[in-house]
């Protein structure tokens, strides 16, 4: 069994990553670059091996590609933790659905990991993160995430 050690962080300094998250979620769903950059650390280190630059241009990709997913009627988010070689970083999940399905009574808002709603053509994307200096300092996929860390908290 490996040995998994989470930082504890203060609970302002969880408060502030939060409002980062929540902007980055913002400025992401916007497909607006500039305020996405505003969040990133200059000196950061995202998707194991690009700059800040590289980042933001792959990230335009993610927006704009096919259809523009700043075109989407419903976006939301979810948020949970990575549980892949880098447990324990907070994890924004963004779904977007192109047309809401405001008169279908079988709709029922995705929680954190859910699979993909295909029938609803919806788009998801997870990144987890790290900060520094109150900014984003790090970004990546993760490839498994969990929906709360307390048992790994209680454990260290």
């Amino acid at each position: 069994m490996r040995k998994v050690n989470i930082s504890r962080i203060s609970e302002e300094e969880q408060a502030d990553n939060l409002i980062i998250l929540k902007e980055f979620y913002h400025a992401f769903s916007s497909g607006i670059l500039s305020s996405i950059g505003n969040y990133m650390h200059d000196d950061g280190l995202y998707f194991g091996k690009w700059n800040k630059g590289r980042a933001l241009g792959y990230l335009h990709q993610l927006i704009h590609k096919g259809s523009s997913l700043t075109e989407h009627e419903y976006i939301y988010f979810n948020l949970g933790f990575s549980n892949d070689n880098i447990v324990g970083e907070p994890v924004i999940e963004i779904r977007f659905i192109p047309k809401f399905p405001w008169d279908d009574d079988r709709y029922i808002k995705a929680d954190f990991g859910d699979p993909v709603n295909s029938e609803y053509k919806e788009t998801v994307y997870q990144f987890s993160v790290t900060f520094k200096d109150l900014k984003i300092f790090s970004l990546r996929h993760p490839k498994k995430t969990i929906t709360s860390i307390k048992h790994f908290i209680e454990c260290n």
